[in-house]
C-alpha cells in the first residue's frame, strides 16, 4: 500500500533530518495548497510564482505573500543552505501569513 504524504508532513520530516532548504520548499508548497483551498489562488501546472502573486487582489495580503515568496525563492532557487535558526524564522513567517490571511 502506497503512503502519500502532504507537504506539511514532508516539511516536518525534512526539518527533523536537518534538510532545512527542502523543508522550506515543502512549507511553501503547503502554503500554496492552503491558498488554493481558500480560493485565494488557483493551482495550475503552468502557473509561476509570479502568477500566484498577481492573482492576489488584496494589497496587504499581496505584500505579505511577496515577502514569503521572496524568502522561498532565495532559499530554493538560490541554493542557500540555511541553518535551523534561519529555518525557524522562515517557518514563523509562513505561520504568520497563514494565521492572518488564510484562517479568516
Amino acid at each position: 500500500e502506497e503512503v502519500v504524504y502532504a507537504p506539511i508532513q514532508l516539511a516536518l520530516q525534512a526539518a527533523q533530518a536537518g534538510n532545512y532548504r527542502l523543508a522550506v520548499r515543502y512549507q511553501y508548497l503547503h502554503l500554496l495548497q492552503t491558498m488554493a483551498s481558500k480560493k485565494l489562488i488557483e493551482l495550475l501546472p503552468q502557473r509561476t510564482n509570479q502568477h500566484y502573486l498577481r492573482a492576489i487582489t488584496n494589497t496587504d495580503c499581496k505584500k505579505a505573500f511577496a515577502t514569503v515568496l521572496l524568502q522561498y525563492e532565495y532559499v530554493w532557487f538560490g541554493n542557500l543552505n540555511i541553518n535551523e535558526a534561519q529555518y525557524r524564522s522562515i517557518e514563523a513567517g509562513y505561520r504568520n501569513f497563514t494565521t492572518k490571511w488564510l484562517n479568516g
